[in-house]
């Protein structure tokens, strides 16, 4: 939960927002304005303008680690919440 808290405090996600992200929804990306590495992610409209703060991708790595993703479509979760994938 700690970390599911940490990620959307960083990337201005909401809850439901944070929820039906897909790991195929989210790039880190070199940000050249902010000489900083953050993630860039793709919403229900496709990809657009959002954009994390620079702590937000060591929350999103320990997230993705801790799921142990193989499936593009598998959502990050807490350690509480099973994985889930979605489809579409």
């Amino acid at each position: 939960m700690h970390d599911l808290i940490l990620f959307m405090s960083n990337t201005g996600l909401r809850p439901d927002e944070a929820m039906r992200l897909e790991y195929r929804d989210v790039t880190v990306a070199f940000d050249e304005g902010t000489q900083e590495t953050i993630l860039e992610m793709r919403g229900k409209r496709g990809y657009g303008p959002c954009k994390s703060t620079q702590n937000a991708v060591s929350v999103f790595n320990r997230l993705k680690k801790r799921n142990n993703s193989n499936n593009s479509n598998q959502q990050p979760t807490t350690n509480n919440q099973q994985p889930t994938t979605t489809t579409g």
